[in-house]
């Protein structure tokens, strides 16, 4: 015993030497990490029988000569009529053809994960043992390392019209990037989608008439992109090169230098404090005990791994590139819970994403654990107020797929909105006797508040890109998934009775990962019921602090006017460079139009080298004052779409206004330390991506204006 506990004892402590005498010890086990995770569907072939193996090579080849030596739309167009064909042809060899197309997508020097995640239903084996406990019918096992869910791809594709050219080119244009958008007006016109509503009457071009004169204002709470990372861990690399960092198997791509210290970065990101006042937070156990905040003791890497083990440490808040720990979560549900005190939130809004980022190593068990965890905590803290959840494109496994229930499919994706709505109702968020009606709904609800607004939220993955059963029938059902006639049912009747509605939503209608037919249908939706009906829209997603105006049609009575507008939430997650935010607002009674809205924020950057003590949150800024700091907005006016036309649109819309396109771009990204620069090198005018990411995102409901105005 005592000689293999010595033995132990000098293999860790060599170990130990070697961290910090050879450079990159941890960045190359990372990298081996990561290369086994990107080679997920290796094992299922080398398992494979060598017929089948042979057959999949076979019809690869003939694959290459369906496709011809034609443009890349007709070359996608081929391959999907060929593999078709395949299936209807030998039906006992489906399965062997949807990996033959695996094979063809990674031939193509698409990234193993698009291949993988992005468009064959590839999760990890724990789902299926823990959904079906039972092998598929024509399933390939990867025993323990994936499982290829080819039945349900199948299923879309023996569904999948290839006689329509339409839904060719819509499939290949957005799954593949292969043909250009094909003329969408045509059909969408097609679907007479007026027809689901009466005519809008002359009174409905404007806000209705209200009774009261002074009318009441409350506080509602608003927040988004949760993100929650279990996976995050101290010491783990923060600036990685893969999707998120602070995981086990990050790395980044450049191998650090012999003599490099990691307090450089921690500098980089702290440019006004000096390194020799830096105290490193370094403390693996902190944790919160209620509201309490523990510590722990001080975990020393530079002693134990070097000074160059990885480009920069994780810490115990996060970092810019990864998800949120869980002990960041905590603390900004906290920093509500305090206001909430003060404020006394009505209620909150939720715009979802609650799962972390990490595609190629989520499962069933991992994104429920989050989003469970996560809804527990928000009733813990905020006293049990209601908060109004929405579901986001991370809050499915496999990745942002959501099947159609109408459709006879074999597996349903609707595992999550079920147990979600369970979760919720438990929660006492909504009644038991709601249950079912938002389960048919996946997840989507209509909820009337005391005063009487009506909120209505939608499941964006009805109409998010990556969702590939969204592209059955295409040109001929507008509706697969029955949220649009849901949504405008509850305006019909919201109209009748001259009630004010807001609707809510993950991924905004205007971002280029949204299927374009939706968003166009969204918008006639939108300009039938506001601005009498609808009052305001809410979604979260992109994790920065935007506007969105939606103007009615040119050939509106009322044309090219602002009927309402879209409050895009900042995220709570760190991801993609931002400081984590929230915000709340104050909300006129009756009109339930927003009076103001008052942003809050944390500089994470400086919670690196703040010895491990919890952030400082801030007030960020008003909406009021910072766009109209002259007052040249009457002080009992809301913030409407015509507010935001006046004073941030038309703003935005010059090109030689650098000071109020970099204030913007300030509060998208809250002061990072990586928020873009505006200006460009002329110095006479912003940049064409601040340009785009300004105004064209904020002056255009849909995608279709979006990447018009990108062109221009």
């Amino acid at each position: 015993m005592q000689a293999n506990f010595l033995i132990a004892f000098i293999c860790f402590a060599v170990a130990a030497v070697i961290a910090q005498v050879v450079p990159n010890v941890e960045q190359l086990k990372a990298q081996s990490l990561q290369k086994r995770d990107e080679d997920l569907m290796e094992p299922v072939f080398r398992n494979l029988p060598s017929k089948d193996y042979d057959y999949i090579m076979l019809q690869l080849k003939q694959l290459q000569i369906a496709k011809g030596n034609v443009s890349k739309c007709d070359q996608c167009k081929n391959k999907m009529r060929f593999v078709k064909k395949l299936i209807d042809e030998k039906p006992e060899k489906a399965h062997l053809t949807t990996l033959m197309m695996y094979k063809d997508c990674v031939l193509n020097t698409t990234p193993y994960m698009y291949c993988t995640i992005g468009n064959f239903f590839v999760t990890t084996k724990a789902y299926t043992d823990k959904k079906f406990d039972q092998k598929f019918e024509s399933g390939i096992d990867g025993y323990d390392v994936v499982n290829f869910l080819d039945n349900d791809f199948l299923d879309f594709l023996g569904r999948f019209n290839t006689s329509d050219e339409f839904d060719l080119e819509y499939y290949c244009h957005a799954q593949m990037g292969s043909c250009d958008l094909p003329d969408l007006e045509t059909v969408v016109d097609s679907f007479n989608i007026e027809s689901w509503w009466p005519e809008k009457k002359p009174q409905h071009y404007s806000e209705p008439i209200y009774n009261k004169t002074n009318r009441e204002r409350f506080n509602v709470l608003h927040m988004s992109d949760a993100h929650i990372q279990f996976t995050y861990e101290q010491g783990n690399e923060a600036k990685c090169s893969q999707l998120v960092c602070g995981l086990t198997k990050s790395f980044n791509n450049k191998l650090v230098e012999k003599n490099y210290n990691f307090t450089s970065a921690f500098a980089a990101d702290n440019p006004n404090k000096s390194p020799k006042d830096f105290k490193f937070s370094f403390y693996p156990d902190a944790h919160y005990d209620g509201e309490k905040y523990v510590k722990g003791e001080y975990y020393d890497f530079p002693k134990s791994r070097g000074w160059n083990f990885n480009f920069q440490p994780a810490t115990v808040f996060g970092a810019y590139l990864s998800d949120t720990p869980e002990i960041l979560v905590n603390n900004s549900l906290i920093e509500m819970a305090k206001m909430h005190k003060e404020k006394n939130f009505e209620f909150a809004l939720y715009n979802g994403d609650t799962a972390e980022h990490d595609l190629q190593s989520v499962t069933v068990d991992l994104v429920k654990s989050e989003e469970i965890r996560t809804f527990k905590a928000m009733r813990q803290y905020l006293n049990g107020i209601p908060v109004l959840p929405s579901m986001g494109n991370h809050d499915t496994a496999p990745y942002g797929l959501l099947a159609p229930l109408k459709l006879d499919y074999n597996n349903s994706y609707s595992w999550n909105n079920n147990e979600m709505v369970d979760v919720w109702i438990g929660n006492e968020w909504f009644e038991k006797s709601e249950k079912q009606t938002m389960k048919d709904h996946y997840a989507a609800f209509s909820y009337e508040t005391e005063r009487g607004l009506k909120i209505i939220t939608l499941n964006s993955n009805t109409y998010y890109q990556s969702n590939t059963w969204r592209f059955l029938n295409a040109s001929s059902d507008p509706d697969l998934f029955g949220g649009w006639k849901f949504l405008v049912d509850e305006l019909i009747e919201s109209e009748k009775k001259n009630q004010r509605v807001w609707i809510s939503a993950h991924v905004p209608p205007n971002k280029d990962d949204v299927m374009p037919i939706d968003s166009l249908i969204f918008q006639k939706i939108v300009r039938r019921f506001a601005p009498y009906t609808i009052a305001n829209l809410y979604y979260g997603h992109t994790h920065n602090d935007q506007k969105i105006v939606a103007y009615s049609d040119a050939k509106s009575p009322k044309p090219n006017q602002p009927i309402t507008s879209a409050w895009v939430i900042q995220s709570l997650t760190p991801f993609g460079n931002h400081n984590p935010a929230f915000r709340y607002y104050e909300v006129e009674d009756e009109s339930f139009n927003i009076i103001n809205s008052f942003n809050y924020y944390t500089k994470l950057n400086e919670t690196y080298v703040n010895g491990g003590d919890e952030p400082v949150w801030e007030y960020e800024y008003s909406a009021r004052a910072a766009y109209d700091p002259n007052n040249e907005w009457p002080a009992s006016a809301p913030l409407n779409a015509t507010f935001w036309d006046k004073f941030a649109i038309s703003k935005m819309k010059d090109p030689t206004n650098i000071k109020f396109n970099q204030m913007y771009t300030d509060y998208q990204y809250r002061f990072s330390p990586y928020t873009p620069n505006c200006t460009h090198p002329s110095g006479k005018n912003i940049t064409t991506s601040c340009y785009v990411n300004n105004y064209c995102n904020a002056a255009n409901l849909d995608i279709v204006s979006v990447e018009e105005c990108m062109k221009k």
